[in-house]
């Protein structure tokens, strides 16, 4: 055997296609590895003791919202175990961006991504990931091309329907973007200008998926109208011939709890007739978004601009009050929506507190205090929202087709501490606390079988010849402390991260090691 560069030794090797951990070294030399079994005590040039602790492929993140900030070379995910991130999620990437429509990019797409910050973004997948090659990565970084944005770019924040040329346009840009690296289509059907689409536009727009990637959908709704969001999805996926993917799917208010069992069995019933059809989840009650997810979408037609004229009207402000009250918009509560972020600096001090006790101290009515909030911060305010029940929670988690994702993105603020800590709480609460899961199959459910889902034959799984991302930890102690008052915490029990063949992070601290590649 040739020398190796780094052998882990003596860890339970949990290879992430599900089957059980065995007790194995890792051997690696250069980005892959070489040698998985008994290995000589001399045959690597550096050895990590791994006794007491388990060994896993690298987490891969099939919904992350780091964008921008995986060019910033952040360290949050690769310190919770993830080795790969796909960004351009939710209807939202940073290309293809338009001159002529760089402003309306900057309004409503680029602070989503950047934590309220204007960025011009790119006009183009390649050059996205250009720059991305160029600045070096922490983990992996894979993209989709983003409906949201597409549309941004051929019609602008209109409600308007496309017309053939424009249509042409679009589908063009996403044939553009996955022959350029993408990793598929991404929308967001609760977001302007996403939310202005139909089930048509969604499936001329995909049908470059047939050859290569997969669609993925925030969908249109979560709540009352859950079971008709996941038909529309596979509606798209049948008309189109493609692949569909459920992002963060969940049943959203008490009223809507009992819809779980209902949405798994469509996935199912989907499958059996021969749907490509998966789904992700994160391993919280509570998601987060921008405060104007809760307004109705026709308000943010037209842009920044034309919300904040619509905020300043009265009569605009009573019909979307009538609207939300008709729809049951809030239907998990005014005091289950907490604020996460806001721009302005002085109003810092809300974050952390639910709307319904703002409202209440600054003696206004809740659907008031929310306008003038989002008028007074240009419609950038950032939210945490208690939705889920705890079984239904357990339910998605534990459905065979799951992959469990962080969703996280970032604020000044109280981010959502899945940005800090999903995968060592998955592996804490929902493993060894609860037993819901047996370690191999939340393994798998966050290596294996979300890199079958972005189609990476070389990652995901630890074999020889497969890339060296890989994961040491503690079963009896990982955890994370990351909680919604004080999120930015770093987990515990991970103990190294290797990427590429590179030691990442070493006993719990980040390295500082730019190994992550841009995977097409």
């Amino acid at each position: 055997m040739k020398a190796l560069d780094l052998v882990i030794h003596g860890g339970i090797v949990y290879d992430g296609t599900g089957k059980p951990g065995v007790r194995a070294d890792v051997g690696i030399k250069g980005n892959t590895i070489a040698a998985v079994g008994l290995l000589p005590p001399a045959a690597g040039k550096q050895r990590i003791d791994a006794t007491g602790m388990a060994v896993a492929p690298g987490f891969i993140d099939l919904h992350s919202h780091s964008d921008l900030h995986a060019l910033r070379h952040v360290p949050e995910k690769v310190l919770q175990g993830v080795t790969t991130e796909l960004v351009g999620n939710c209807g939202f990437s940073t290309f293809p961006v338009a001159q002529e429509r760089q402003q309306d990019f900057c309004d409503i797409i680029s602070p989503i991504l950047s934590n309220f910050q204007s960025h011009s973004g790119w006009a183009s997948a390649s050059q996205y990931l250009a720059v991305a090659r160029s600045k070096g990565l922490v983990t992996n970084l894979a993209t989709m091309v983003a409906h949201g944005t597409v549309r941004l770019a051929a019609i602008g924040p209109d409600a308007a329907v496309p017309k053939p040329e424009q249509l042409g346009t679009m589908a063009a840009q996403v044939e553009q973007a996955l022959e350029e690296g993408a990793a598929g289509l991404s929308s967001g059907l609760m977001y302007a200008p996403g939310s202005f689409a139909d089930v048509n536009e969604l499936a001329a727009l995909a049908q470059p998926l047939r050859r290569k990637g997969f669609y993925a959908t925030h969908m249109r709704s979560y709540s009352f109208g859950l079971l008709d969001a996941i038909k529309e999805t596979l509606a798209v996926g049948k008309a189109a011939g493609i692949p569909v993917h459920l992002s963060h799917l969940q049943a959203v208010g008490r009223p809507n709890w009992d819809k779980v069992d209902q949405a798994l069995a469509l996935i199912e019933q989907a499958r059996a007739q021969g749907q490509d059809v998966t789904c992700d989840a994160y391993p919280y009650k509570a998601g987060s978004t921008v405060a104007t997810q809760l307004l109705p979408q026709e308000m943010l037609a037209g842009g920044r601009a034309a919300l904040l004229t619509r905020l300043r009207s009265a009569a605009d402000r009573a019909q979307a009050r009538r609207t939300m009250e008709a729809q049951r918009t809030v239907v998990q509560g005014w005091e289950n929506i907490f604020i996460a972020s806001v721009r302005d600096p002085g109003k810092r001090h809300m974050a952390g507190q639910n709307l319904a006790e703002l409202a209440a101290a600054s003696g206004q009515d809740v659907y008031d205090f929310l306008f003038d909030l989002l008028l007074a911060e240009e419609g950038q305010v950032g939210i945490v929202a208690f939705n889920q029940s705890d079984q239904g929670l357990a339910k998605v988690l534990a459905f065979p087709h799951t992959m469990i994702i962080t969703d996280g993105f970032y604020v000044d603020g109280r981010p959502h501490p899945r940005l800090y800590g999903t995968y060592p709480h998955l592996l804490a609460e929902f493993v060894r606390q609860q037993r819901l899961l047996t370690w191999e199959q939340a393994i798998y459910k966050i290596t294996a079988l979300p890199a079958s889902r972005l189609g990476l034959t070389d990652r995901g799984t630890i074999r020889p010849g497969a890339r060296a991302d890989l994961v040491v930890f503690h079963p009896d102690t990982i955890a994370s402390p990351a909680t919604y008052l004080e999120p930015a915490q770093r987990p515990a029990g991970i103990e190294h991260v290797i990427i590429n063949g590179r030691v990442a992070v070493s006993r719990g601290n980040y390295l500082g090691t730019l190994a992550g590649e841009v995977l097409t």
